[in-house]
């Protein structure tokens, strides 16, 4: 396994510890990262590394990725009882929390999937509820490297402009 020791990761949609993310996030740990976390619901499983030590998350950041910016909210999410009491959630505001928090990070992973009938079984999955999960899951991807991208330490990785990159789970490193 190689080293990330000193390296920042900020991990977009770890929901419980069954997911590709939390997965990703514990060998991230273990590999030495420091640990940021960008989801709805709380995180508060323990887990115990390879080496035996327990797994520290430094941060836990509120996110809905449906969201880029606070002009994209409509009236009735902000006033839903969901979203009450709580600020800074869209992917904007949740990058420039990063920053002012931590300045950079080095690793950026998105492994977002969720849409309005995610519990249905897939042949029961309508057009409208395929769309909006489609929109909430991919273009995701798309707002958080928008949004990460200036805050990412510089390393091998390029993103060019002009292509579009399509997939369930994307993890950037710098190095």
């Amino acid at each position: 396994m190689c080293s990330y020791l000193g390296k920042r990761a900020f991990i977009a949609g770890v929901v419980d510890d069954n997911g590709y993310g939390w997965a990703i996030t514990k060998a991230l740990a273990a590999a030495g990262a420091e640990i940021l976390v960008g989801t709805w619901v709380p995180v508060d499983c323990i887990h115990i590394l390879p080496n035996g030590s327990l797994m520290d998350i430094v941060k836990v950041y509120h996110l809905d990725v449906v969201c880029d910016t606070p002009d994209d909210v409509p009236e009735d999410v902000k006033t839903n009882k969901r979203y009450a009491g709580s600020s800074n959630w869209t992917v904007k505001e949740m990058a420039e929390a990063v920053t002012k928090d931590f300045g950079r990070i080095d690793i950026l992973v998105h492994s977002l999937a969720n849409g309005p009938e995610v519990t249905k079984p897939l042949l029961e999955t309508s057009r409208r509820g395929y769309l909006a999960t489609i929109s909430a899951s991919s273009y995701s991807f798309v707002s958080l490297l928008r949004h990460f991208l200036p805050i990412m330490n510089p390393g091998f990785f390029r993103f060019h402009e002009n292509k579009i990159i399509a997939c369930s789970i994307c993890v950037y490193i710098s190095t």
